[in-house]
Protein backbone atom coordinates (compact mmCIF):
# COMPACT_ATOMS: atom_id res chain seq x y z
CA UNK A 1 0.00 0.00 0.00
CA UNK A 2 1.35 3.39 -1.00
CA UNK A 3 1.53 5.94 1.79
CA UNK A 4 1.42 8.94 -0.52
CA UNK A 5 -1.22 10.68 -2.57
CA UNK A 6 -2.78 9.87 -4.89
CA UNK A 7 -4.41 7.17 -2.80
CA UNK A 8 -5.88 4.29 -4.82
CA UNK A 9 -6.29 1.21 -2.58
CA UNK A 10 -10.05 0.79 -2.09
CA UNK A 11 -9.64 -2.52 -0.24
CA UNK A 12 -7.43 -0.83 2.35
CA UNK A 13 -9.82 2.14 2.61
CA UNK A 14 -12.83 -0.16 3.10
CA UNK A 15 -11.05 -1.98 5.93
CA UNK A 16 -9.97 1.34 7.43
CA UNK A 17 -13.61 2.46 7.79
CA UNK A 18 -14.75 -0.96 9.04
CA UNK A 19 -12.01 -0.79 11.69
CA UNK A 20 -13.14 2.71 12.77
CA UNK A 21 -16.70 1.43 13.17
CA UNK A 22 -15.49 -1.57 15.16
CA UNK A 23 -13.57 0.75 17.50
CA UNK A 24 -16.88 2.35 18.47
CA UNK A 25 -18.00 -0.89 20.14
CA UNK A 26 -15.46 -0.22 22.92
CA UNK A 27 -17.25 3.05 23.74
CA UNK A 28 -20.80 1.82 23.11
CA UNK A 29 -21.95 2.85 26.59
CA UNK A 30 -20.99 6.48 26.00
CA UNK A 31 -22.05 9.34 23.71
CA UNK A 32 -18.80 8.81 21.76
CA UNK A 33 -20.25 5.74 20.03
CA UNK A 34 -23.06 7.83 18.55
CA UNK A 35 -20.80 10.80 17.79
CA UNK A 36 -18.34 8.51 16.02
CA UNK A 37 -21.15 6.83 14.08
CA UNK A 38 -22.47 10.24 12.96
CA UNK A 39 -18.94 11.19 11.86
CA UNK A 40 -18.67 7.99 9.82
CA UNK A 41 -22.07 8.60 8.19
CA UNK A 42 -21.01 12.12 7.24
CA UNK A 43 -17.74 10.93 5.71
CA UNK A 44 -19.48 8.12 3.83
CA UNK A 45 -21.95 10.64 2.41
CA UNK A 46 -18.93 12.64 1.22
CA UNK A 47 -17.38 9.55 -0.34
CA UNK A 48 -20.60 8.71 -2.16
CA UNK A 49 -20.84 12.26 -3.51
CA UNK A 50 -17.12 12.62 -4.17
CA UNK A 51 -16.53 15.64 -1.97
CA UNK A 52 -18.21 18.33 0.09
CA UNK A 53 -21.73 17.67 1.29
CA UNK A 54 -24.55 19.70 2.73
CA UNK A 55 -27.44 18.93 5.05
CA UNK A 56 -29.48 17.31 2.31
CA UNK A 57 -26.62 15.06 1.13
CA UNK A 58 -26.29 13.70 4.68
CA UNK A 59 -30.05 13.13 4.89
CA UNK A 60 -30.27 11.65 1.39
CA UNK A 61 -27.40 9.29 2.17
CA UNK A 62 -29.30 7.88 5.14
CA UNK A 63 -32.57 7.69 3.20
CA UNK A 64 -30.90 5.95 0.21
CA UNK A 65 -28.24 3.78 1.87
CA UNK A 66 -29.91 3.03 5.21
CA UNK A 67 -33.54 2.41 4.18
CA UNK A 68 -34.65 1.06 7.56
CA UNK A 69 -33.88 4.51 8.97
CA UNK A 70 -35.49 6.31 6.05
CA UNK A 71 -38.64 4.21 6.39
CA UNK A 72 -38.96 4.62 10.17
CA UNK A 73 -42.20 6.45 10.95
CA UNK A 74 -42.81 8.52 14.05
CA UNK A 75 -46.34 8.48 15.45
CA UNK A 76 -46.87 12.20 14.85
CA UNK A 77 -46.15 14.20 11.69
CA UNK A 78 -43.53 16.93 11.82
CA UNK A 79 -42.42 19.89 9.73
CA UNK A 80 -39.52 19.00 7.40
CA UNK A 81 -37.25 21.37 5.48
CA UNK A 82 -36.53 20.36 1.88
CA UNK A 83 -34.13 21.57 -0.78
CA UNK A 84 -35.12 24.98 -2.08
CA UNK A 85 -36.12 26.11 1.43
CA UNK A 86 -39.59 24.61 1.15
CA UNK A 87 -41.33 22.61 3.87
CA UNK A 88 -43.67 19.67 4.09
CA UNK A 89 -45.07 17.52 6.90
CA UNK A 90 -44.18 13.87 7.42
CA UNK A 91 -43.82 11.10 9.97
CA UNK A 92 -40.77 9.70 8.12
CA UNK A 93 -38.18 12.27 9.14
CA UNK A 94 -35.70 10.11 11.08
CA UNK A 95 -32.88 10.96 8.61
CA UNK A 96 -33.49 14.65 9.35
CA UNK A 97 -33.52 13.96 13.08
CA UNK A 98 -30.23 12.10 12.73
CA UNK A 99 -28.82 15.20 11.05
CA UNK A 100 -30.10 17.60 13.73
CA UNK A 101 -29.50 15.41 16.79
CA UNK A 102 -26.44 13.29 15.93
CA UNK A 103 -24.53 15.31 13.35
CA UNK A 104 -25.30 18.92 14.36
CA UNK A 105 -26.11 18.34 18.01
CA UNK A 106 -23.73 15.66 19.19
CA UNK A 107 -20.82 16.33 16.81
CA UNK A 108 -20.90 20.12 16.65
CA UNK A 109 -22.45 21.22 19.96
CA UNK A 110 -22.08 18.13 22.19
CA UNK A 111 -25.80 18.32 22.84
CA UNK A 112 -28.78 16.19 21.84
CA UNK A 113 -31.22 19.10 21.97
CA UNK A 114 -31.92 20.77 18.62
CA UNK A 115 -31.08 24.47 18.41
CA UNK A 116 -33.81 27.04 17.76
CA UNK A 117 -32.85 27.14 14.06
CA UNK A 118 -32.93 23.34 13.89
CA UNK A 119 -36.35 23.29 15.57
CA UNK A 120 -37.61 25.83 13.04
CA UNK A 121 -36.32 23.56 10.26
CA UNK A 122 -37.96 20.44 11.70
CA UNK A 123 -35.77 19.24 14.55
CA UNK A 124 -37.85 17.36 17.13
CA UNK A 125 -37.17 17.44 20.85
CA UNK A 126 -36.35 13.99 22.24
CA UNK A 127 -36.64 12.39 18.80
CA UNK A 128 -33.87 9.80 19.32
CA UNK A 129 -33.30 7.78 22.47
CA UNK A 130 -29.74 6.42 22.60
CA UNK A 131 -28.81 3.44 24.75
CA UNK A 132 -26.36 0.56 24.78
CA UNK A 133 -27.41 -3.06 24.57
CA UNK A 134 -26.91 -4.01 28.22
CA UNK A 135 -29.48 -1.37 29.23
CA UNK A 136 -31.84 -1.78 26.27
CA UNK A 137 -35.45 -2.62 27.07
CA UNK A 138 -36.59 -2.95 23.46
CA UNK A 139 -35.23 -3.51 19.98
CA UNK A 140 -33.13 -1.13 17.92
CA UNK A 141 -35.09 1.21 15.64
CA UNK A 142 -38.37 0.65 17.44
CA UNK A 143 -40.72 3.42 18.55
CA UNK A 144 -40.16 4.64 22.07
CA UNK A 145 -42.71 6.38 24.26
CA UNK A 146 -42.75 7.10 27.98
CA UNK A 147 -44.12 9.95 30.14
CA UNK A 148 -41.11 12.17 29.29
CA UNK A 149 -40.63 11.13 25.66
CA UNK A 150 -43.76 11.27 23.53
CA UNK A 151 -42.44 10.11 20.15
CA UNK A 152 -38.90 8.83 19.60
CA UNK A 153 -36.77 6.36 17.67
CA UNK A 154 -34.90 3.90 19.90
CA UNK A 155 -31.22 3.49 18.98
CA UNK A 156 -29.18 0.65 20.47
CA UNK A 157 -25.50 1.59 20.05
CA UNK A 158 -24.17 -1.84 19.07
CA UNK A 159 -26.92 -2.37 16.47
CA UNK A 160 -26.45 1.14 15.09
CA UNK A 161 -22.71 0.50 14.75
CA UNK A 162 -23.38 -2.78 12.96
CA UNK A 163 -25.64 -0.91 10.54
CA UNK A 164 -22.75 1.52 9.91
CA UNK A 165 -20.48 -1.44 9.16
CA UNK A 166 -23.06 -2.86 6.72
CA UNK A 167 -23.49 0.44 4.87
CA UNK A 168 -19.70 0.79 4.68
CA UNK A 169 -19.42 -2.62 3.01
CA UNK A 170 -22.27 -1.77 0.64
CA UNK A 171 -20.79 1.60 -0.34
CA UNK A 172 -17.45 0.05 -1.31
CA UNK A 173 -19.07 -2.90 -3.14
CA UNK A 174 -20.74 -0.64 -5.72
CA UNK A 175 -18.31 0.07 -8.59
CA UNK A 176 -20.30 3.19 -9.47
CA UNK A 177 -19.08 4.73 -6.19
CA UNK A 178 -15.36 4.01 -6.67
CA UNK A 179 -14.41 7.18 -8.57
CA UNK A 180 -16.19 9.40 -6.04
CA UNK A 181 -14.71 7.49 -3.09
CA UNK A 182 -11.19 7.93 -4.43
CA UNK A 183 -11.84 11.60 -5.20
CA UNK A 184 -12.95 12.18 -1.61
CA UNK A 185 -10.11 10.17 -0.06
CA UNK A 186 -7.55 12.14 -2.05
CA UNK A 187 -9.10 15.57 -1.54
CA UNK A 188 -9.72 15.12 2.18
CA UNK A 189 -7.90 12.05 3.56
CA UNK A 190 -9.31 10.89 6.90
CA UNK A 191 -7.03 10.74 9.94
CA UNK A 192 -4.62 7.81 10.06
CA UNK A 193 -5.55 6.54 6.57
CA UNK A 194 -1.85 6.36 5.69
Amino acid sequence: MSTALPFSDLTYARQYFLDRAQELIAVAGTPWAFAGAACLIEYMAKMKKGGATDQFDFIDFIRDEMPDYGNFAYSNPNRRKQRGNTFDSTTQDLPEQMYYILRCGLLHRFSVVPSITERNNGGRDRSIVMIHRSNASQTHLSKYVNPLVSDAAYFVAEDFIEDIRCVTKSLFLKPANHINILQCLNDCPPIFLF
